[in-house]
């Protein structure tokens, strides 16, 4: 083996260790120990080496598809290494799908049917592509095919890589099991490659916390911030690591830890103003196809939208039709059910504060979002979300039908808001969500219940307010787990309607 390719070796190792930096390092040596009389083999294998290496990076999209393409002109010449063009093929596709540019999976669908390493490339390839584009069907159809061709490969350099894209697919799709699946998979045999270990736990925590399940998103995150402690140049790593968390602070109501993460974020952007595409409209091959409902439902802008109309001072019926028709896109499409439910409650909730075509529009938008998250697997704390806002608007006007609903669901609503507390380990973080989130509810629910003469509900729901928890064994000063309140046995021999499947008697 010469110098070239011991650098090179040292150079892909680094790479999926996540010593990015030093792997840099080893394919500068690699290239500066080039003779001029270089062979094309060893020539071609420094660019590949560079493309896959520079993509990794994250940062350097550009340069790594420069090298991608000038490894493709290389396999083009007579002396070119055997199936040297395929190598830089799927190196040239892989940067510009990590750049957004999905349309450059479409040439790949011929190599699935080659060799099962390169074929199990291939559709790891189509498969991260259709996930991008929010094809998630599509995306796992790809992916599980992936794993049967790597599973064909002895020593599999990119399986380890497929299992975070499966992950993601599956949980997006609405899979929550199947997701699940994937992590106790991991969790048994768990990825040979730090980076891919990374990658891993950042989907899973992402999964975690879409599924509603906040505090193992934030111990996934943990364990990943645990292992980019002994990585280097994983930049992107970094910022998405910080962004979920910041996510999962603010699904909790911890604004000041919330911006502590967004600030950390800004630190691991690109910084480079001049960052560009890796491929961009005049180098991306053209694809026509007709457009499709897909291409205009677009949760990313419809959540901008919403934001927009959350900063408003007022407002008007106008808005109120500008959030249905972003909205409508969304619906019947596979795969975005979730997003759709979610953003539905985020309309809802923006527009309960505006004029009466403002406020109509909030019932409805809140009841298609209660009706929708209802049969959603793992969306407890945004039904819970949508129940109590949905509550809160009609307990201000109307009959005492609507008012009974009203107190209806702020009770279902409540109880799924409240027992998401004992999730939480730290005393502060409780504290902050019952301030933010909780304590309102609680007061609404007990003066509607008052005024429907629901007299033993509002004693249960008085007693349930102010009732910390059942302290449970470990902690420290800081952190306190509780569990949540058992059905209460009170001493005139009734039990309360709400509270955890046990049951204890209240003295």
């Amino acid at each position: 083996m010469t110098g070239a390719q011991q650098q090179l070796a040292r150079a892909v190792e680094d790479s999926l260790e996540g010593r990015l930096d030093g792997a840099l390092r080893h394919l500068n040596q690699a290239q500066a120990s080039l003779r001029v009389d270089a062979s094309l083999p060893d020539r071609f294998e420094v660019f590949v080496v560079a493309a896959q290496v520079l993509r990794h990076h994250g940062d350097h999209l550009r340069l790594a598809l420069d090298a991608a393409q000038q490894a493709l002109r290389l396999s083009l010449l007579p002396a070119a290494p055997e199936r040297s063009r395929i190598r830089a093929e799927l190196e040239v596709a892989a940067c510009r799908i990590a750049d957004g540019h999905s349309a450059a999976a479409h040439d790949l669908l011929p190599l699935t049917d080659d060799d099962p390493d390169i074929a199990g490339r291939a559709w790891q390839l189509i498969g991260e592509a259709a996930l991008r584009d929010d094809h998630v069907f599509q995306a796992i159809a790809a992916l599980l095919n992936a794993v049967a061709e790597q599973q064909r490969v002895r020593d599999a350099t990119h399986a380890g890589a497929i299992a975070p894209l499966l992950l993601n697919a599956f949980s997006r799709a609405g899979h929550v099991a199947d997701a699940d699946l994937i992590v106790d998979d991991q969790r048994t045999t768990p990825a040979a490659h730090a980076r891919h270990q990374i990658d891993f736990l950042l989907a899973q925590a992402e999964h975690e916390r879409r599924s509603g399940r906040i505090q193992a998103a934030l111990e996934a995150l943990q364990h990943a911030e645990e292992k980019l402690a002994n990585t280097s140049g994983l930049r992107p790593q970094h910022r998405q690591l910080h962004l979920l968390r910041a996510g999962c602070w603010t699904d909790w109501r911890q604004h000041d830890e919330a911006d502590k993460e967004l600030a950390e974020a800004t630190r691991f952007e690109d910084p480079s103003p001049a960052h560009s595409k890796a491929s961009d409209a005049a180098s991306a091959t053209p694809h026509p196809r007709s457009p499709s409902l897909r291409e205009k439902a677009d949760p990313a802008t419809v959540e901008a939208l919403l934001d927009g109309l959350d900063a408003l001072p007022t407002r008007k019926g106008e808005h109120a039709q500008v959030a249905a028709q972003a909205l409508a896109p969304l619906a019947g499409i596979p795969g975005l059910e979730r997003h759709e439910a979610v953003l539905l409650l985020h309309a809802g909730t923006t527009l309960t504060q505006g004029d009466a075509a403002c406020r109509t529009a909030a019932e409805r938008f809140l009841r298609r979002a209660v009706v929708r998250l209802r049969f959603l697997e793992g969306m407890g704390l945004w039904l819970a979300q949508a129940q109590v806002t949905l509550g809160h608007f009609l307990a201000h006007g109307g009959d005492d039908t609507t008012r009974r609903e009203a107190l209806n669901l702020l009770t279902q609503g409540l109880q799924g808001l409240d027992g998401e507390r004992f999730h939480m380990l730290q005393r502060s973080h409780r504290t902050q969500w019952l301030i933010e989130v909780v304590h309102d509810a609680f007061q609404s629910a007990v003066k509607l219940a008052v005024e429907l003469e629901e007299q033993a509900l509002a004693a249960d729901l008085i007693v349930f307010s102010r009732i910390a928890g059942v302290v449970t064994p470990g902690g420290d000063q800081q952190a306190v787990p509780l569990v949540a309140v058992p059905r209460l046995r009170y001493i005139d021999g009734d039990e309360s309607s709400l509270g955890s499947h046990l049951t204890c008697r209240l003295l």
